[in-house]
């Protein structure tokens, strides 16, 4: 829904319940980041989630999706690629490459990571990619269109692929 700055007030009421759990800190992070307006805060607060959580690959690409979002496209692909190299089952890593590749205009690369994504998780990665702002420069876009449409009907037809 994009309503930022109402996340942004009940991310610190639940982070000052409790403290400790690093989701909301990672929360806090691509709030942060899709604000746009403190980028060190949103990478600090990436910092605070993986010190809380661990090497997570989720945390890890959601500190390159904000690193990418702040510009800092080489530091956010080093984190994507540590992610696919490993843990090469897990669609996080591919997911985060496409975001970055959408963000600075790389369609075909964007489009490439984002179907290597959709193969090991179809339905998560086109819910989410339907509504990812980072694959704004796409919404038009034949390919993406094709390829998140086409991974929605897969999906829907094997319920056992779903790992969310």
């Amino acid at each position: 829904m994009r309503r930022y700055n109402e996340a942004i007030i009940s991310n610190k009421k639940a982070i000052q319940i409790n403290p400790k759990p690093f989701e909301s800190y990672d929360a806090k992070s691509l709030i942060l980041s899709l604000i746009g307006e403190d980028y060190p805060a949103a990478i600090n607060s990436c910092d605070r989630a993986i010190q809380l959580g661990g090497n997570k690959p989720l945390l890890l690409v959601n500190k390159g999706i904000v690193l990418s979002r702040a510009g800092e496209y080489s530091q956010a692909m080093k984190l994507f690629d540590r992610v696919i190299r490993e843990h090469p089952e897990n669609e996080e890593g591919y997911y985060g490459k496409a975001c970055c590749y959408a963000r600075q205009g790389d369609t075909e690369r964007a489009i490439a990571a984002l179907q290597q994504a959709i193969q090991i998780a179809p339905r998560r990665c086109c819910r989410e990619a339907r509504g990812n702002p980072d694959f704004d420069s796409l919404r038009n876009d034949q390919q993406f269109i094709s390829l998140v449409g086409e991974s929605q009907s897969r999906d829907l037809s094997s319920i056992d692929v779903d790992r969310t």
